[in-house]
């Protein structure tokens, strides 16, 4: 404690109050889908019933752009050729052959020995994982059984990739019976991710939003003392971030009270596809309580005359793991006349945690009689 007296007088207090403020889920995102059906129908060339051939997809004006898998599992693509896999007239020759290689190394399966019928999904990724964006496309279809490509079977289907379901076909073309394609948009889909940055009156909120069903989504936080599942109304807070691409976001709140446990939950929503994320809690820490010791507890001013003065100093310590932020500074008692704060002249300040100080002036000037009362510091 501390308190302000002239050297003779008696031992006051000093009275203190200070208010202190304290300075997952998995979502796997669901891939667009292209059911690819068709069968094939033969040459009748030099190796016919045997033939080789292929699918790929292509842009809008032909240019080869990847082969179609068949397999998302194990990353086939639609190859069935090795060694002659160069006899292909158009999807071989068609540019570099690197990325041919590629996906001769992670065909399908080799030369065919009969027409038959063909049905499997892509998930309209390259081999490497890259995802396909959404536009106008075509689908080619080759198959020869010759050393030289010709006579061969080929056509091709043109189709949009968008954030809308749509089922083509069927067609039978260029030596190709009943194709038919079936398309699912991506899904958007969105995760709720751990808190961070847990004090004991806030938090980081987190999330991920993983895939966005070919159309960006608004997304929201929604958060409070209850889990309010998957109605908005029945939570307690609403958090807007407007409208997202793929990646991860964050909200900060505040004003929560100590050693509570709060809930929050990440939805996401475009024109055609919602998606909630799992509902995650946290529990705020226990209140930061700062730790105020004064030093030295007790200012004893020497004799003065009336007219003249004296300064002492005394320090503010904070020995907790808060920040404390002083609001008020102030000299009350019968004698406080006498007294007077000179350092620091303004409030508020701050007196950081774990050791910080303020360093507090008081000025001693006697007037008369009351120089033989007392004061007090009060600090709020």
């Amino acid at each position: 404690m501390a308190h302000l007296k002239p050297q003779r007088k008696v031992f006051y207090p000093l009275l203190l109050c200070v208010f202190a403020v304290a300075g997952g889920n998995l979502a796997i995102a669901a891939d667009a889908n292209l059911r690819i059906r068709f069968t094939t129908t033969m040459t009748g060339s030099e190796y016919s019933p045997k033939h080789i051939h292929v699918v790929w997809l292509a842009s809008s004006s032909g240019s080869f752009i990847c082969t179609a898998g068949t397999d998302v599992g194990s990353n086939k693509r639609s190859v069935w050729a090795h060694d002659r896999k160069d006899k292909f007239q158009t999807w071989w020759d068609e540019g570099s052959q690197s990325d041919r290689q590629n996906d001769i190394d992670a065909r399908t399966g080799a030369t065919q020995t009969g027409a038959k019928s063909y049905d499997f999904n892509w998930n309209f990724k390259k081999l490497d994982g890259t995802p396909i964006a959404d536009g106008t496309y075509r689908l080619y279809f080759e198959l020869t059984s010759d050393n030289d490509g010709s006579p061969r079977n080929y056509t091709y289907v043109t189709f949009t990739k968008g954030a809308s379901s749509w089922s083509n076909g069927p067609y039978t073309q260029g030596g190709y019976n009943n194709i038919r394609l079936d398309y699912t948009p991506q899904t958007v889909t969105v995760s709720t991710e751990a808190a961070t940055l847990v004090t004991d009156s806030s938090a980081r909120l987190n999330g991920n939003l993983t895939a966005t069903g070919g159309e960006d989504p608004t997304v929201y936080i929604y958060w409070g003392d209850n889990d309010g599942g998957t109605t908005p109304g029945n939570w307690d807070n609403e958090i807007d971030l407007g409208i997202k691409g793929v990646g991860t976001f964050s909200a900060d709140v505040a004003g929560l009270l100590p050693s509570t446990t709060c809930f929050f939950r990440c939805y996401a929503q475009n024109s055609t596809q919602t998606s909630w994320g799992a509902t995650r809690s946290f529990a705020t820490d226990a209140a930061y309580v700062p730790y105020i010791s004064l030093n030295p507890g007790q200012l004893t001013f020497p004799d003065t005359d009336a007219g003249g003065s004296a300064d002492l100093t005394f320090d503010i310590i904070n020995s907790g793991q808060a920040v404390m932020q002083v609001t008020s500074l102030e000299i009350i008692g019968l004698g406080k006349e006498a007294y007077t704060l000179v350092s620091p002249p303004t409030v508020p300040f701050d007196v950081s945690a774990s050791g910080g100080t303020q360093e507090i002036t008081v000025r001693f000037a006697p007037m008369g009689a009351q120089d033989y009362n007392y004061a007090q510091v009060a600090v709020g």
